[in-house]
């Protein structure tokens, strides 16, 4: 198996700080998030033949190439070129392709312009009917008739009138649009209801609030020379003061203030973190939690083991930090708080010249040991002698308890305002600090004074709130080729644990849905969203999520996640699935989705938590701090994932995969019924096991009933169980390109051949690493056939015996216990050209 955190995380910091120094270099071109150089891939995966590795991202390329189609601008694909670092990976084992390398890749300029001009996108083009509404911000009154010639100007004003028309459409003309009511509340009075873009124009809702004109004064004094600041007193309200939350320029993001200084969307761990605190302080202590273990709600398939059996939890006590106070984790005696209390700082930290960093509202971030997620606290008490951080509000992002933190930053700090693009809002005298950036775009030299114009402060959590009943759904209500940006952060918003799974997680979103049936949100644009980008919460019926891009989110891309009953009569009902208040249905295909994290790092592109057969499909995602899929439960299963393209995930974190799953809690999806999940199948995708990605398809804790099949695993583990797993996992006609550390990993602890683990018909080409680990004496519970294995010639083939704790050193040693029949194993890797072809074949190429 794979080295324990201790050893990883050296790696990771070795390997991490080259490969942020290589995102720097590449980023001061192109704002395309950190990417896996040559170099670093060559530290991180030493043995992989640089031709190989040029040949298999060429090979992603292509994929990537036949799942955008046409629908997306260049931009888009030369963003995706980047992060597979095809030119420089390539540059002397082949040729890029000449639609990979063509430069038409443009940072935007410092013009209040969108990025992604509109290129058809797969939207309709159609003439639009007589009674559509028309809405400009920048033209219309909210007084006018909504035709063309006279706009109206506010969504709300447009959606109130399309309620009396017969077409239901509104059509956002080009420009800003923002929210002067408030998030846009739709419901099921608004059933058909279709906000869409202006044929050929690209119009943007902004959840922000535009500042200006703004009179800026030059800072004396100040830690760096081009320090200014600006009186708000006529841009926001007293309550809009109260509630804004960060920053834009042009559209782009502003850093709050911060120690170390880091920019998130250009810098990585360990870039911008204190790497160790002097001390934490103790978690807080709560009262006992009220128990809950339902008993009746039984697993069938986890024979021998009483681990994950049942549902079981913990309400009040330490999990009082949730909404609602409910979770999995706080099951048995525990009165201890699940995060540090607070930290004392070092030395290296210019603490004593903090004046308040309360009333600044000062923001503590801090990486759970392990790196499994990261935790953000308000600060309840600052000891400046002692450099003494006791926290406030937070620790929640998170479900997995540890008294301790590790590598952490301070943001929101007034005299840590000293890096160009920085800024610090001064609440109570209603001033806007900010470091200009006089070597951005713009050209601007030293001491040239900011924009009067341009600055955005975000506001709104939500930009649109979908919302109604199940007995009273909203039907077909649509979104379409519009752009979302500026949602307001939500990382210190009330979280809950959404089942057995290691996540804390916030119902909000730019987009949020509940009580939707046939809602969709198609060919839309998702653009630095400080919250997550599409919330989709209890009763949803076939929901669509397509065509969409969503970039520079700080949070997950797309979460689902659905309702139980988990604290009425001793928390009993929360087993019960049977009322069906969950999303089914839903449908996320043919998205990109790129650049998320930014804030909190337990983050990923589709996430969901009891839901039912969920269809995530055609989809490119890349680039992001953990799994690009993470399924949190089992519940009622039946999902498909299919021909999607997944690299350049878990590049912050630890012990994990592109995908991962759990099930730690079982459902009842009908009163008194066994829970077993329908079937989940993953199959034909291509899947990067690179960064902290190596366990590729992660069935973890619990985890049952995934059928994963032709799929393209490049350096990481083709397939992993974690006992006491009940298995009942298929894994077969796949290919594992260039295995670095282990093939099969941790299959022991079965107990019954109904629930076996299979692999079969798969090739394997190895490098270097274990094959497995298993019990060697009971094949029936692992059964393993017809594969077609390879190893270097500078590779040696072992396995472990889990029960007799000896290793085997050949396929006919492993065949002896009666695993592997019917298998091949050769020394000396086929060429590249024919494992391309293979992969070719299975990724419908």
């Amino acid at each position: 198996g794979f080295p324990r955190m201790s050893a990883r995380l050296a790696i990771a910091t070795v390997v991490t700080g080259t490969m942020a120094a290589c995102c720097r270099a590449a980023l001061a071109v192109l704002a395309v998030g950190c990417l896996l150089p040559t170099s670093c891939d060559g530290a991180r995966f030493p043995s992989v033949p640089p031709e190989s590795n040029c040949a298999v991202r060429q090979l992603a390329h292509r994929f990537a190439d036949k799942l955008l189609g046409n629908r997306f601008p260049t931009d888009v694909s030369r963003a995706v070129v980047d992060a597979l670092n095809l030119e420089e990976a390539c540059q002397s084992h082949g040729t890029v392709d000449a639609t990979a390398s063509s430069p038409n890749y443009k940072r935007r300029n410092n013009t209040h312009q969108p990025q992604n001009q509109p290129q058809d996108r797969g939207r309709d083009q159609s003439a639009l009917p007589s009674d559509a509404v028309f809405v400009d911000y920048a033209r219309g009154k909210d007084s006018s008739a909504g035709t063309l010639s006279a706009p109206l100007k506010t969504i709300a004003a447009g959606v109130l009138k399309a309620r009396r028309t017969a077409s239901h459409i509104v059509v956002l003309r080009n420009g800003t649009h923002f929210l002067d009511e408030g998030t846009v509340q739709l419901g099921a009075a608004d059933s058909g209801l279709n906000i869409r873009a202006y044929p050929g124009e690209q119009p943007w809702v902004s959840g922000g609030v535009a500042l200006g004109p703004l009179a800026w004064d030059k800072v004396q004094g100040a830690r760096h020379p081009d320090t200014f600041s600006a009186d708000l007193s006529t841009s926001l309200t007293p309550a809009q003061l109260n509630d804004v939350h960060s920053l834009r320029l042009w559209d782009e993001r502003c850093v709050a203030s911060r120690y170390p200084n880091a920019n998130p969307e250009r810098d990585m761990f360990p870039t911008g973190y204190i790497s160790e605190a002097k001390s934490w302080l103790p978690p807080k202590t709560y009262d006992h939690p009220t128990q809950v273990d339902v008993a009746a709600v039984s697993r069938a398939d986890m024979v021998g083991s009483s681990q994950w059996k049942t549902y079981q939890g913990g309400i009040g006590g330490p999990c009082s930090i949730y909404d609602p106070p409910f979770s999995m984790w706080c099951y048995g005696a525990k009165t201890t708080g699940l995060a540090p209390g607070g930290v004392v700082l070092p030395g290296t930290v210019g603490f004593g010249n903090w004046s308040d960093p309360i009333g600044d509202g000062a923001e503590v971030f801090v990486w759970r040991p392990a790196h499994w997620n990261n935790w953000m606290f308000d600060i309840q008490s600052f000891d400046r002698q002692q450099g003494q951080v006791t926290f406030d509000r937070g620790g929640f992002q998170g479900a997995r308890a540890n008294a301790k933190g590790a590598e952490f930053f301070v943001s929101h700090v007034r005299e840590e305002l000293d890096a160009p693009n920085e800024f610090f809002l001064d609440r109570k005298a209603r001033r806007l600090y900010f470091v200009a950036n006089t070597t951005g775009a713009s050209g601007a030299s030293a001491g040239s004074t900011p924009p009067s114009r341009g600055f955005v402060a975000t506001l709104h959590r939500t930009l649109f709130n979908i919302n109604a009943t199940t007995q009273a759904p909203a039907h077909n209500i649509s979104l379409v080729g519009i752009g979302l940006r500026d949602a307001r952060a939500t990382y210190l918003d009330p979280h809950g644990v959404p089942s057995g799974g290691d996540w804390g997680l916030q119902r909000t979103g730019a987009v949020m849905i509940e009580g939707g049936v046939d809602v969709s949100v198609r060919d839309c644009v998702f653009e630095r969203n400080d919250g997550n980008a599409v919330s989709v919460n209890g009763f949803n019926r076939d929901v669509v999520i397509s065509g969409n891009e969503i970039r520079w989110t700080g949070d997950s891309a797309i979460a689902l996640w659905g309702r139980t009953d988990e604290l009425s009569d001793g928390g009993i009902h929360g087993a019960d699935g049977s009322k069906g208040l969950h999303p089914d249905g839903t449908t996320i295909v043919g998205n990109v989705i790129h650049e998320l994290g930014m804030f909190e790092k337990q983050s990923s592109m589709m996430f969901q938590a009891k839901s039912c057969r969920t269809n995530v499909s055609q989809n490119v995602f890349f680039n992001g701090p953990r799994a690009g899929i993470n399924f949190n439960d089992g519940y009622c299963g039946g999902h498909t994932v299919y021909n999607n393209l997944v690299f350049n995930t878990c590049r912050e974190s630890g012990d994990h995969g592109p995908f991962n799953s759990w099930d730690r809690q079982p459902y009842a999806m009908s009163p008194g019924a066994v829970p077993v999940p329908d079937v989940t199948t993953i199959a034909h995708n291509m899947v990067f096991g690179d960064y902290e990605g190596i366990k590729a398809l992660d069935h973890d804790d619990g985890s049952s009933f995934y059928d994963d099949h032709h799929n393209v695993i490049y350096l990481g583990w083709l397939q992993k169980t974690f006992e006491p797993s009940p298995g009942a996992k298929k894994t077969h006609d796949s290919l594992l390109l260039f295995g670095i550390s282990s093939v099969l990993t941790e299959h022991s602890g079965e107990k019954n051949a109904t629930y076996a683990e299979h692999f079969y018909n798969n090739t394997v080409t190895m490098l270097s690493g274990s094959y497995g680990v298993f019990d060697c004496s009971k094949p029936e519970l692992t059964v393993l056939r017809n594969n077609t294995i390879y190893i270097s010639v500078n590779a040696t083939f072992s396995a472990k015996c889990e029960d007799s704790k000896t290793t085997l050193k050949s396929l006919s040693q492993m065949q002896q216990h009666g695993l592997e029949l019917g298998s091949t194993l050769t020394v000396g890797l086929p060429s590249d050209n024919h494992l391309i072809a293979l992969a070719e074949s299975l990724l419908l190429l």
